[in-house]
């Protein structure tokens, strides 16, 4: 009997010293985005649209970490998260490899101090941001809730477009501060440690107190401040996730809140759904304030030469798959949420190519049109319209189009690409004695070969011819370097 006395004194008492470390502000004043008939109909039609996310590791300056994380414990968070944002029809995904900072200082250190200065540097515009480090705001993970009005920067935003959370966080913290990201607030209301709610526990004031959603009861578990561990969460029985509080609202009667919400200050392991009502919400913020996220295509990249298509497409798990297979080029749309590049291909008298990219459109040496043929290449913006303001202040939507762009030549082009026995590159150097590097590194980042090292290049146009028949079939990156700028482009290696 004493034991089991015992153990469950020990269990209560853990739980009234678990800490919550959300870093995420919260503003007493923050409303939530406003119904959308777009967020109704893609709950009612069950569409599936992709978002994009750029990964990025702070580490030490050699590159290390003293943390155990690698891209297998990211890949598993984002695969948990895919399988909760797919009730919303939300598959993230990531885009390109993982971004490594490698800073002694950033890494430390507080990165919070250092967030302006680390995306200065390293932040992908239209993508949610993903940076992972050691030291985030002395928490766990922290974001910024969606601004509450639309500005015609908030795509490019670098404050309103990233997560920091540490490497030590759990797999279900990233959905926490996504669900912020989304607009959600904590279950008992804005504020962070030691809030205590207004919401009524009977629901009478639920969409204007608390988490201003309705089908999450009056929520009274915050925390207190300790010195020693921050926020201190209290009235949880961490063995059972057992609300044991005693407390009352205003009325004199009783909380009961849920134990297994992701947006509640219940310990980690507790945590298990989001209602309806919040995924509802989180789908108007979606339409409304993170509108240029949305992508409607599967498809991101597009090769199309001659016959032969290659495709990077979004996979179950929400990844980015290279396939090549053969096709006709004739009488049909492509598309891609991010780019399609055509070479080596002629359009015949009489047919039609379609081509449409949200980012670019590029026709390399060896593509053709001839006459009676037909070429329409757009960028276009997503498929989902931008919320404006009229002249009356109503909310009402367009679908901004950019006029049509075809770039024929870029500052770094690799051609032919797909290839097999070599690869001729062509660069652009603007100033005088500028250092040039090229580099051919693996999908996992690792430098394969060195290809060119000129310490001082004139200003000029250049093209130089590499022999690649020791490569394997595969897919690979080309890293142009001139003085401290680098890009970086694709190869796709078919033998």
């Amino acid at each position: 009997m004493k034991k089991l006395l015992l153990s469950i004194f020990f269990t209560y008492f853990i739980g009234q010293l678990q800490a919550q470390q959300c870093g995420t502000e919260t503003p007493l004043t923050y409303q939530l985005a406003p119904p959308s008939s777009m967020a109704q109909n893609m709950r009612t039609t069950g569409t599936t649209y992709f978002v994009p996310l750029k990964v990025h590791f702070i580490t030490k300056s050699d590159g290390s970490k003293d943390v155990a994380f690698d891209e297998l414990n990211l890949a598993q968070q984002i695969s948990e998260m895919n399988q909760t944002f797919s009730n919303m029809n939300i598959r993230f995904y990531k885009v390109g490899d993982v971004n490594i900072i490698a800073e002694d200082d950033y890494y430390n250190n507080d990165v919070s101090l250092k967030e302006n200065e680390i995306t200065q540097n390293h932040f992908e515009p239209k993508t949610i941001n993903l940076y992972y480090s050691k030291n985030v705001l002395g928490r766990i993970a922290y974001t910024r809730l969606p601004p509450t009005t639309v500005f015609n920067s908030l795509p490019s935003s670098r404050i309103y477009n990233v997560i920091f959370q540490s490497y030590s966080a759990s797999n279900n913290t990233l959905i926490h501060e996504m669900g912020h990201f989304f607009g959600l607030l904590h279950t008992f209301g804005p504020g962070n440690c030691a809030y205590k709610t207004n919401e009524l526990a009977n629901g009478s004031n639920c969409s204007t107190t608390g988490d201003r959603i309705c089908d999450t009861p009056a929520d009274p578990v915050s925390g207190v401040i300790d010195n020693l561990i921050g926020c201190r969460i209290t009235k949880v029985n961490i063995g059972t996730c057992e609300y044991v509080g005693t407390d009352l609202d205003a009325n004199g009667q009783a909380y009961s809140p849920l134990n297994n919400n992701f947006m509640s200050y219940f310990p980690v392991d507790c945590k298990t759904s989001f209602t309806n009502g919040q995924y509802e919400a989180m789908r108007n913020t979606a339409f409304y304030q993170r509108y240029y996220l949305l992508k409607c295509q599967q498809t991101h990249f597009l090769l199309l030469e001659d016959k032969l298509i290659c495709e990077e497409y979004i996979d179950e798990e929400g990844y980015i798959t290279t396939e090549c297979y053969e096709d006709i080029v004739a009488d049909k749309e492509y598309t891609s949420n991010y780019q399609i590049i055509i070479q080596n291909h002629i359009v015949d008298n009489g047919k039609n190519l379609i081509l449409k990219a949200e980012q670019e459109v590029i026709l390399k040496p060896g593509f053709e049109v001839v006459p009676g043929g037909n070429l329409e290449a757009k960028i276009v913006e997503s498929c989902v319209p931008q919320p404006i303001q009229n002249n009356n202040g109503q909310r009402s939507t367009r679908a901004v189009v950019e006029a049509n762009q075809v770039h024929q030549y870029q500052e770094f082009n690799i051609y032919p690409n797909p290839a097999r026995t070599q690869i001729t590159v062509s660069y652009q150097v603007d100033n005088i004695n500028q250092s040039v590097f090229i580099t051919l590194s693996d999908v996992s980042g690792q430098t394969i070969k060195k290809l060119f090292n000129q310490a001082s290049l004139d200003t000029g146009h250049y093209q130089q011819t590499f022999d690649i028949k020791a490569l394997k079939s595969g897919v690979y990156f080309l890293t142009l370097q001139v003085d401290d700028r680098k890009t970086t482009k694709r190869l796709i290696v078919i033998k």
